[in-house]
């Protein structure tokens, strides 16, 4: 009896939901119970995950153009991330070397490249954020969830760091591009001395002491 009685939970829920979606709402938008959330999850329903709106515009009407502005104010309403790109430029700044690619995206007025715009907004739509941590050798980013503390990201680069933390030495990637040198931000106070609680913030570079 209660295997019926779960099934039919689960078919009251399953016509609720084709109903929701029979008339054009997202799921993602609707206040869905959590056995509700349950189903969709397990059937992967497309309505239930994040976004990204990609408009492709032709390079002869690159300003203003009306479906572009379409697309992101659709995107506005549904408080989701739009990229509005050019593919044929695009593909063709993607055979460039690096320097003439610069050159081009200024001539076209092209802030960025259009993967890293969509990149970006991937991140923004799954809550992902990146930090990184540098030597003499090499510099690197790493990706984490948004809200996570210095103390488990210590943890995503390696075990003993999170075990044997001890503090984290902190300095904003802006304010480095900024000055220009690792020394000159120390100079001017700001590099900050972080315990395991801080949130580690997008762009962080973070120098992490721990004990053997």
């Amino acid at each position: 009896k209660s295997g019926d009685e779960k099934i039919k939970a689960q078919l009251s829920e399953l016509k609720n939901i084709q109903q929701h979606l029979s008339q054009g709402r997202l799921l993602k938008k609707v206040n869905l119970t959590a056995l509700a959330r349950e189903l969709v999850t397990e059937m992967n329903l497309l309505t239930i995950k994040p976004a990204i709106y990609i408009a492709n515009i032709d390079d002869s009407d690159l300003s203003n153009n009306r479906y572009a502005i379409q697309v992101q104010q659709f995107s506005a309403q549904q408080q989701e991330p739009a990229v509005v790109i050019c593919g044929k430029i695009q593909q063709e700044i993607s055979q460039l070397d690096a320097e003439t690619q610069l050159d081009f995206l200024k001539e076209w007025g092209i802030e960025e490249l259009s993967l890293d715009q969509i990149v970006r907004a991937g991140y923004q739509v799954l809550d992902l954020i990146t930090f990184f941590t540098a030597n003499e050798n090499e510099a690197r980013a790493w990706t984490i969830p948004y809200g996570t503390t210095v103390h488990k990201a210590a943890g995503k680069i390696h075990t003993d760091f999170e075990r044997g933390f001890i503090k984290a030495e902190v300095i904003s990637s802006e304010d480095l591009l900024k000055l220009g040198s690792e020394k000159e931000v120390k100079q001017r106070g700001l590099m900050a001395i972080q315990g395991k609680d801080y949130i580690v913030e997008d762009g962080d570079i973070i120098f992490f002491r721990s004990q053997p």
